[in-house]
């Protein structure tokens, strides 16, 4: 029983095996995909669209920090003596009255 059963697969293995590439049968055979191998294929491309995805969030993100950083900047430039600041003595020495910085 197991050696016919190992003839049957070998006479399997040996009909694919020979078959011509352009006859009916090799061009049919070109479209039978086996399901591991396609389900391969789907999570292949399934990673590939998602690492897409979160380095495109990546990106947003870090905009969105580096955006973030430089308002903090910017406020805390104007809360401390920011270059507004740094003017003061200046538009004193030459006797007008600071005006506001930049918006």
């Amino acid at each position: 029983m197991l050696i016919e059963t190992q003839m049957e697969r070998f006479k399997v293995v040996e009909r694919e095996t020979k078959t011509k590439a352009y006859s009916k049968e090799g061009l049919g055979l070109a479209q039978k995909v086996d399901p591991a191998q396609k389900e391969k294929e789907e999570v292949g491309q399934w990673l590939t669209n998602t690492i897409d995805t979160l380095n495109m969030q990546v990106d947003q993100f870090e905009s969105e920090v580096e955006s973030l950083s430089v308002q903090t900047r910017k406020k805390k430039g104007d809360k401390d003596e920011g270059w507004p600041g740094a003017l003061q003595p200046l538009s004193l020495a030459l006797g007008s009255p600071a005006e506001a910085g930049p918006d």
